[in-house]
């Protein structure tokens, strides 16, 4: 008989917060057929699981900067649309043809080369190629033209067509309901003094020294685990929040909370919270 293994530490997504921030954003902007940005491994929240918690939530398909986090998706199931930000060219353009990927043209030389191949393919324009719309060789197909205006209060939003990516609102971030939980156990107890099972393998830093959790201050991370300082009595085993509100968190390292996010390793384990 195998023995379940409890994880020391993993990420919870809460499918009805991710689905409240899209419908909110909608209502916000007016978009009736958005893509949502999942680039970065949806901003390290696990991009697998972040789109199974968009299943229910009416988005037209995603943005990705790179074929491989495309491919993941597609290995998912989805048949929605994925638009990649990676430029497109006669070298990658049989994956995209062959897993209905739209690719990205950033200038009138890739526009050129693809025409010398003659092979049907659909591509997007950016702002650098707009005036070159009317102008498509007969063998490419116009998606449509987009825009992502990355800063620093959101890198990941823009605008396709006449509608919109959304980006950190739907990770609850900039005014969304909270999404994530960062979660882990107690490994330890001595007096007044516990370890839990995170540490800087899993993406902790240094600078969380002096954050206060429920149960105490965090006073050390370590490579595998980190010392907390006791206010409150735990036993071996017991679950602790570390991370509830993403925005408190990095505000409190002084960093923006995608810095924070994309901290966390990805061997994680991400759990997907349904109800």
């Amino acid at each position: 008989m195998s023995l379940k293994i409890s994880p020391l530490v993993w990420l919870e997504l809460q499918k009805k917060s991710i689905v409240k921030n899209v419908s909110a954003l909608k209502e916000k902007t007016g978009a009736k057929s958005p893509l949502v940005n999942v680039s970065a491994n949806a901003l390290g929240f696990g991009a697998q699981s972040f789109v199974r918690g968009l299943i229910g939530a009416n988005v037209a398909g995603f943005v990705v900067d790179t074929i491989e986090e495309a491919l993941e998706l597609r290995r998912l199931g989805t048949n929605k649309t994925i638009l990649v930000t990676e430029p497109i060219t006669n070298q990658n353009l049989p994956i995209f043809n062959e897993n209905l990927l739209i690719g990205s043209v950033y200038s009138r030389n890739t526009l050129e080369e693809l025409a010398q191949n003659k092979i049907p393919t659909t591509i997007a324009l950016t702002p650098s190629t707009e005036n070159l719309s009317e102008a498509l060789p007969s063998n490419l197909k116009l998606w449509g033209e987009y825009e992502i205006t990355p800063n620093k209060a959101d890198p990941l939003s823009g605008r396709y067509n006449d509608d919109f990516i959304f980006g950190t609102f739907v990770y609850g971030i900039n005014g969304g309901k909270s999404v994530l939980t960062l979660r882990s156990r107690v490994i330890d107890v001595n007096g007044s003094e516990a370890l839990i099972g995170l540490g800087m393998k899993d993406g902790f830093s240094f600078d969380f020294a002096g954050y206060q959790l429920a149960i105490g201050q965090i006073k050390e991370v370590r490579l595998s685990n980190t010392l907390i300082s006791l206010t409150h009595p735990v036993q071996p085993g017991d679950i602790i929040t570390i991370v509830d509100d993403l925005v408190k968190v990095a505000d409190y390292l002084k960093i923006t909370p995608w810095e924070l996010s994309t901290r966390f390793n990805p061997s994680i384990s991400r759990e997907f919270i349904s109800f």
